[in-house]
Formats: structure tokens, sequence, C-alpha cells
């Protein structure tokens, strides 16, 4: 349609006389007692004609006909030969495309007569829409139905260019084994059931992995067993008592291989559901959810759910919410359908370790492997190495490893071959490697039992970073155990990697007062928790606003990392005990004075935060939040580093104050898997710019000892 033409139509529409009679006996009322708005009988009225095959609906606005304004509000043009409408809005002389129950946006007061048309008219109307011409006039209903067809049409063609390619894809789809039913009820859905029928002589029930009928002895109600004719793991369930059994929902995969040499993984939910009465014959739901097409370089996939809300079909991408929806298949593990992986041993496959890897594991997620391969092809090269206890290592936690140049393994690994010899031999994991890869750096030798004297009291290779340079492993392992003695015999309960941690901290404080930490009677002081504390205490003399005023210098971010946490750690849901964060360096340099340790004096923890590799929290008592009682180090996943009260020693409600800490780290952990599954959105504070601007009163009133922070003074200090 022209615009030009219409606009020449659209001048001679003008509203009639008895429009404006009509307009003016239409008395409004008012809509209620707190919304004053007018409420008229009709708010438009209308008049249709066809000119040229182009049908003109013209409104009047009833409030507009009464001040006589004879020009119309709105003028929508219809074509249905070409199927085609737009309108003219004419107060701002502007085209638009929006239909009419859009367009005038009904209001819930106003039923569907609320556009009155002549007779005349709105015969001519149903006579073009071909609708039928219903007592009550319902002029809007039939235009917008008109509009709806033309755009559910504009849409359809729309969608369609965009799902043919999907069907193309999916027309390449391989069909589902023969015996993947069977498949599936057997080994897929892992749990399984045992019926009797209860009583005293009972001496057979029905197993529904084997189907079949075999002697029990004494069986009780829930109880796990083993059939024993399959020996499958079984549960017992009397026929009277269970009722319907349903089995909980399962991950099962089926890899296949697709155009090419690609890999597709398709995922499926399984469930079997045992029906009172029925149980010889269970019913298998078992569903396709996702689709992973793989090559070298890419990933495709295709989930099963509802598009645009219409048709449920095969979508590519991730749906709404991402990995987090109601599937997560990134963190579902499950069975695999493993008779289609040998004939594609010679394929891609071959070449990614899966194979091998699914040997050593009967449930794992084939998707979350082949992704992990994608980023990091070396692991194939690991496992086929003989070195799977690295790569599963590697896979487990989802990390990584240096990989260097060389033409040989040990050298992409930072080793040489005898040191690769003892990391196969040990079934040696990533901490392992760090070992060898030290010892391959600083040169020497360090041996299986040193090695695993390390590993097995939580002390990774970085740890000794800090005296590597003055003593050798073996010396460090002799001088810890020997203060471990001395440590025990004071009745305390440091741990060998506890120990480590006081030794670190005693030099980073021995450094900052002024001592020559490369003689051997500082850094391998006789008395290290001793001359610990007293290097605690030296240090805690110096001016208190002089060190802070350094600290603040060196972290200023530090405020703002603690208020982006703080929500994550913070804890005061129980009657007994409740964890802090820090809210500024002041908070934690009082701490450390009151509790006369080194956790404010030392710049090693406050380094930690900013790095956000270890956070400090205040455990409190809830009867005297403002009392510090004990100070934690915890790493951003919740666990515990050090957890010391005064003098880094406990108290005598250690036992409590631990079984506390065991529900606080399942506080924290559950709150991060609710952040990351979109569930808990964390607070956002200022940035840090407020904080130099002396805006840190309105962001942080209060330290955690409860007292008012003094803006000004602080100003003052760093000014002077």
């Amino acid at each position: 349609m022209k615009k030009e033409l219409l606009l020449k139509m659209a001048e001679k529409m003008t509203a009639t006389e008895k429009m404006l009679q009509d307009a003016v006996l239409d008395v409004p009322r008012k809509s209620g007692y707190f919304d004053k708005r007018d409420i008229y009988r009709y708010a438009y009225h209308a008049s249709f004609f066809i000119e040229n095959g182009i049908a003109v609906l013209a409104l009047f606005g009833t409030k507009e006909l009464r001040v006589e304004a004879k020009k119309p509000v709105y003028i929508l043009f219809f074509d249905r030969e070409n199927e085609d409408f737009i309108t003219y809005e004419t107060e701002r002389r502007k085209w638009r495309k929006a239909m009419v129950s859009n367009l005038l946006q009904f209001d819930w007061n106003y039923q569907m007569d609320m556009i009155h048309i002549e007779d005349d008219d709105y015969q001519r109307l149903c006579e073009y829409f071909t609708a039928d011409a219903a007592e009550h006039k319902k002029t809007q209903r039939i235009a917008d139905e008109f509009q709806k067809g033309i755009h559910q049409k504009r849409l359809e063609t729309k969608w369609k260019v965009e799902t043919d390619r999907w069907d193309a894809v999916m027309e390449k789809v391989p069909a589902l084994p023969k015996d993947w039913k069977h498949w599936v009820e057997k080994t897929g859905v892992t749990e399984h059931f045992l019926f009797y029928d209860a009583g005293k002589r009972v001496k057979e029930g029905y197993c529904s992995h084997c189907k079949n009928t075999v002697p029990i002895i004494k069986p009780r109600y829930n109880k796990r067993g083993r059939c024993p004719r399959c020996g499958k793991e079984v549960t017992y369930k009397s026929r009277g008592k269970a009722g319907t059994v349903v089995t909980p929902i399962e991950d099962v995969y089926l890899l296949q291989k697709y155009e090419g040499d690609r890999i597709l993984v398709r995922n499926f939910k399984t469930q079997t559901f045992y029906r009172k009465g029925n149980y010889e014959n269970p019913e298998n739901h078992c569903h396709e959810v996702w689709r992973f097409i793989f090559d070298r370089e890419n990933e495709q996939i295709f989930y099963h759910g509802l598009y645009k809300q219409r048709v449920r079909r095969w979508i590519k991408g991730m749906p709404p919410g991402g990995l987090w929806t109601p599937y997560i298949f990134y963190l579902h593990k499950g069975r695999v359908y493993r008779r289609t992986i040998p004939p594609m041993k010679n394929g891609l496959l071959g070449k990614t370790g899966f194979p091998e890897m699914l040997a050593e594991r009967s449930v794992i997620n084939p998707e979350k492997y082949l992704s992990y391969w994608q980023a990091h092809p070396y692991i194939e090269q690991l496992i086929k190495a003989g070195l799977m206890p690295l790569a599963l290592n590697l896979f487990d936690k989802e990390t990584k490893i240096e990989w260097g140049s060389g033409r040989r393994l040990c050298q992409r690994l930072g080793i040489d071959g005898a040191m690769l010899r003892q990391l196969r031999d040990n079934n040696g994991d990533k901490d392992y490697l760090e070992w060898l890869q030290m010892e391959k750096r600083q040169g020497g030798r360090i041996s299986d039992d040193l090695i695993r004297w390390f590993l097995a009291n939580g002390i990774p290779a970085e740890k000794i970073g800090f005296i590597r340079d003055r003593m050798r492993p073996e010396q460090i392992r002799n001088y810890l155990e020997r203060q471990w003695k001395k440590d025990r015999r004071k009745k305390n309960k440091n741990s060998y990697a506890d120990l480590l941690e006081i030794w670190r901290d005693y030099l980073s404080m021995a450094e900052k007062l002024g001592m020559d930490t490369d003689d051997e009677i500082i850094y391998r002081a006789k008395e290290l928790v001793k001359r610990h504390d007293e290097a605690a205490f030296l240090l805690e003399q110096k001016r208190k606003e002089e060190h802070i005023a350094e600290m603040e210098k060196l972290f200023p971010e530090l405020p703002l990392i603690c208020a982006q946490v703080k929500d994550q750690y913070e804890y005061l849901e129980e009657d007994t005990y409740a964890v802090l964060m820090p809210r500024e360096v002041r908070d934690i340099v009082d701490e450390g004075r009151a509790l006369h340790h080194c956790v404010g004096s030392g710049d090693h923890y406050f380094a930690g935060i900013c790095r956000r590799e270890s956070y400090i929290l205040f455990l409190r008592k809830q009867s005297d939040l403002k009392k510090a009682f004990y100070t934690l180090e915890v790493r951003p996943d919740g666990t515990i580093l050090q957890w010391r009260s005064e003098y880094n020693r406990r108290t005598k409600d250690e036992k409590e104050v631990e079984a506390f800490l065991g529900r606080w780290k399942k506080a924290v952990r559950d709150r991060q898997k609710q952040q990351k599954a979109g569930k808990r959105k964390s607070q956002k504070v200022n940035s840090l710019a407020l904080l130099q601007k002396g805006q840190a009163q309105e962001i942080l009133p209060e330290n955690t000892a409860g007292e008012a922070v003094d803006v000004k003074a602080q100003e003052d200090r760093k000014a002077a």
C-alpha cells in the first residue's frame, strides 16, 4: 500500500453529525474512588468504507467528539488481497504497524462493544473480512483477528527459515540401536527391586533386573541386598506395602558417528514405574533431551523444548537459563551405551582418549569430557601414556597444567624421563606432578617417600616456596617434624601444614621487623611457635595507625572485595555462634591485636584477600558479637585453612566450634550452588571511587566491632 494514496483517502474522513450528537449524549462516569478517569459508554465511534480494494476503518474518540473535534484519532487501512495492513495516527502524523488490540490498549472497564459502528458500516466490514455478523457488534475483534492472521503467517515464514536449517541437521541423526530400550531397562536404570509377599513363610521373590523368581531368606522391607541369581544389588519391597514404586530420574548417554568424522552425543532421561499389582510389567519412560555434535574445534548443542511457546521440537543453542536449566546437563553423569564405542575408535573418538576413560569410569558425562578435550587436547596423550590418575584428577577438578614445548612427553610436562617413570609408577596426580616440576627447576632429587609425606600432610609444592632457597625438602620435613613434637609436648594441636603456615608468617613478620631472614638462627628458629608469637607481639607494638595507613595504601581494593563477598560468607542463622566478614583493613588489624596473632600484622593475608585466594573471617559468640573469639582463613570454596583463637590456640569449646564450622561450610557451599544456578544474585556494592571520595561511611557505616567509622578522622589521618 502506497502511503501517499492512503493519506489522500484519510483526508476525506470526518465525523458525521450523528457521531457528534451521540458523543454529547454519552455522559461519562468515574472509573473508581481513587482512579478518576472518565469512562464512556463507547470509547470510539467508527466509520467504514472500501475504495479500490482497500478497506478503511476510521476511529473517532468520544472524548474528542464531545469538544467537536471532527478528525479521527486512528485510521486503519486493510488490503485483504495482498494480506497487509497499516495504521495512521493523526495527532502525531505517524504510521504504525500495531494491531488493533495493542493500538487501543483496552482498559478492563471496557467490554468488546467499546467501538460503536452503524449497521450499514458494520455489514460492509463483515462482508469484507468474511466474518459472521453477530448481534453484538465486535468491530475490533474482527479487525484484530485479520491482523493476527497476517502477523502469524509472517512469523511462521520467518521461523521456517530458521527451523529448516535445524531440521536438516537433525535428519542426519542415526536411528537408535535395536537393543537400546532393553539396555536402558537393564543397565541404564541402576535402581532395581526384589518384590516379595510378606509373611513368616516367605521363601521367594521376584527380581526386577533378571525378571526371575528367586529364593530369599528373611527379607526386610527397604533393606539392600543382592539377587541370588543375577548378583545385582536390589532393594526388598513388600507387595502389600510398597504401592507404586518409581525409580529416580537418571541420565543415559548414546554416542554415534555423525556425518563424516564427527561425534554425536545424545543425552536421555529415563525412569521406571512399577505399578501396584503389576510389578512384573514395569513401564520405562526414556526421552531424549540434549544432542551434542562435536568435531575437533566446534560443538553444536540442540535441546528438545518449546519453540516460540507453540510447539515442542529440537532447538539449536541453550534454553532460557543457559546451563542452569532444570536439566543442568553439564553436572549430570550417567551410564554410556558401550556397543557403539569400538566401531568409532578408528575415527575422531579414538583420538580423544574417551574410550580409555570410559573403561576406567562406568559413570561419566561424555559431553563434559569432550568439551574438556577440545580445550585441553593433551588429556588424550596423558591417558594413552599411562597417566590415568593425572588425567582423572585434571578432568574431575576441571583444572589444567602448563603444557610446554618439545617432542617428548616429559619435556612438555616440565620433567625428565626418570621423573615421568616416577610419576607413572606412583599413580601421581597434579600435586605429585608439581613436586616433580619443582624438583626439575631447582635441581636435586626428591624421593617417592618424601613426596608422599608432603602430600599426605596436605602440603603442595608451592607451599614450601618461601623457604626452598635456603633449605632442601628433606631439611624442611625434618624441621617440621621436630617442631611438631615440641608443639605436642605443649599440648597444642597444630598439624604439619599449620606449622608450615606459622613458619611462613613468622619469616614474613621477621623481615618487617628488620631481621636478617637469611641467617640460619632466624629462619631456622629452634622454638618456632614461640618465636612466631614474639614476632607477632613485637610487630604489634608498631604504631597502629601507621600500619593501618600502610596497609590501606597497599590494598585499597580490600573493602570493596569484602563487601562483594559478604553475603556469601557471613552466617548469623544460629543462636550459639556467628561468622562475620571484616569491612576494612582496620577490622583485621584489630582482630589480630585482640587475639594476639599475626592476621593483621603481616601483609600475607591482605594480599590473599585482594588476589581472592583466601579470605579472613571472624567467628563470634552470638551473646557478644563485638568480642573477638576465633579468626578463620578460608578459601573461596569454603575450605577452612586455619581457625585460631588467642595466641594461635584453640579453646575448650573446640569440638562445638568445629561442628558449627561444618554447618557453616555447608551453608556457604549451598549459597555458591544457588549463585551458579542463577537462583541468587550477589549484592552489588559501590565502586572504590566512593571510598576514595570519603563516602565510606554510607557504604560501611560500622566496623565489625560495632563501632561507628569516623570518615573525617580517616581523611585527616590520610592527609597527615
